[in-house]
């Protein structure tokens, strides 16, 4: 009898819940496309570095915000005071990508009650450092990283879930494995969730 499967992993560069996807949001007024976009953004703001920062806010595509963010932004301070203001930034950029938009809520609702983990091979930090087909991948025992990016987001979920406002309008169809489609949404605003 096979145990019961506790883990939803999730592909690290290409799944709805990678920090890579695209899908817009607003904080503070301004309109992001991903919330690697939005970190790394706050790293230059951080820092004092705002031509970088719009730099950063004209390039939509999140793998040339990243390049741009670890080689134009030093971080004057340790791995484990970028890892907590890493941490901070995805935290608040996530919770904006699924409060406002209700096909990514509804594709994340959907992995309940599962811990989420980042399948990224080369990743110990933010994945367990895994590929998504390993067989380990369901051992938490097997695992080689922290899963900081899968707990995040399991934290996440599990929050907006206990939020009335995030409730879900009832759909026949289920949107786990259907790309999103671009239709406008009602915002929400960061600070009332």
């Amino acid at each position: 009898e096979k145990p019961e499967i506790t883990f939803y992993p999730f592909f690290f560069f290409l799944d709805v819940f990678s920090n890579f996807y695209e899908s817009s949001f607003e904080i503070d007024d301004r309109t992001y496309y991903t919330t690697e976009q939005y970190l790394f953004s706050q790293k230059a703001i951080y820092i004092g570095d705002l031509d970088t920062a719009e730099k950063i806010m004209r390039n939509r595509e999140a793998r040339t915000c990243k390049q741009i963010g670890e080689r134009d932004v030093p971080w004057s301070g340790t791995v484990d005071t970028w890892r907590e203001f890493a941490t901070e930034k995805l935290r608040i950029s996530n919770l904006a990508k699924y409060s406002q938009n209700e096909n990514l809520r509804r594709t994340l609702f959907a992995t309940y009650p599962k811990i989420l983990v980042e399948t990224n091979p080369s990743d110990t930090f933010w994945g367990i450092g895994l590929k998504k087909g390993d067989r380990e991948v369901y051992d938490q025992s097997k695992w080689r990283g922290k899963n900081q990016m899968g707990h995040l987001l399991t934290e996440i979920r599990n929050e907006l879930m206990k939020n009335p406002k995030m409730a879900l309008v009832d759909r026949k169809r289920s949107l786990v494995s259907s790309p999103e489609t671009p239709t406008a949404r009602k915002r929400t605003s960061v600070s009332s969730i």
